[in-house]
């Protein structure tokens, strides 16, 4: 595990812009962005080349509503299907769009009256499509009819499982099939987190704003640790009865542990390094493995 910042140049911004939004195909050959305007594109990432260019078309509006530069069609949410097919973008009024990405072309669009970005989101076996309503649920619907097939009481970007039997939404597991709510997982007061779920649908990813990644069964709802990823480039692992793990046990200044009924007086990790310090700790929570008893 490391941590740290990178720099580097990109082939695929052109001079002066900025993506809004990006997908990527799931063997990263081809990426799909957008820059706040009613354009989005589709990349080929070896070539750094642009392969297919899109437009959003609103149909007929009142000029005076609607006056040159004011972006209301601007994508600022997009999805790319797992197969690389079709494309899904939403927009500021609510427009949820379906698109083919061979030609181009828009094939549906979903309306709900409401000026926020909607999330949006494909199955792994692109046959399926999730968008989110005004009151915040979302819908399953089939890509190639735009039937409705189920419904989920909470959205968010739509993290599936690779079966897609589970997707993880609005901070709750969800059963696909049936529609019902296996799990919720609690989020930090004030915070935006981003999900992701395991792709054999059995842990929940939660990364927050203050650098912490929390790990949960989604099974059961425990916490099974938190992962730490450090501005200095050091790394931690915790889990809840206290081991550790680190690359850095004895320059490790950034964390610390906090005497009961002293919060002033702290001590240094390599303080209890025995009886909690855990040599690979991430790798036995995620085996299953029996973890070594605390001391």
């Amino acid at each position: 595990m490391g941590c740290g910042d990178g720099e580097g140049d990109s082939e695929l911004s052109p001079p002066n812009s900025a993506f809004a939004t990006v997908d990527f195909s799931p063997d990263g050959s081809k990426l799909l962005s957008a820059s706040h305007g009613p354009t989005f594109s589709l990349w080929d990432v070896g070539a750094g080349k642009e392969i297919q260019h899109f437009t959003v078309d609103p149909g007929l509006r009142p000029s005076f509503l609607y006056p040159e530069g004011d972006y209301r069609d601007g994508v600022e949410h997009l999805a790319l299907s797992p197969d690389g097919h079709a494309a899904l973008t939403s927009d500021s009024e609510g427009s949820t769009r379906l698109w083919n990405v061979d030609t181009g072309k828009q094939v549906r669009v979903f309306k709900v009256q409401t000026l926020e970005y909607l999330s949006v989101g494909f199955s792994p076996d692109s046959r399926k499509l999730i968008t989110e309503n005004v009151d915040g649920s979302a819908t399953l619907r089939d890509v190639k009819s735009g039937k409705d097939l189920q419904h989920f009481g909470k959205a968010s970007t739509p993290s599936f499982s690779a079966d897609g039997r589970r997707v993880l939404m609005g901070g709750s597991a969800w059963n696909v099939d049936t529609g019902k709510e296996l799990r919720n997982f609690e989020v930090p007061f004030g915070s935006e987190p981003a999900w992701t779920l395991s792709p054999d649908g059995n842990k929940v990813l939660m990364g927050t704003q203050d650098g912490a990644t929390k790990l949960w069964d989604a099974e059961t709802g425990k916490e099974l640790a938190t992962l730490y990823c450090l501005r200095d480039g050091t790394w931690a692992v915790v889990d809840p009865e206290y081991r550790f793990d680190t690359g850095n046990i004895d320059g490790m200044v950034a964390l610390h542990w906090v005497n009961d009924g002293d919060p002033v007086r702290v001590s240094p990790l390599a303080a209890f390094k025995d009886g909690h310090y855990t040599p690979g700790l991430l790798k036995y929570i995620l085996s299953g493995e029996k973890l070594p008893p605390v001391q």
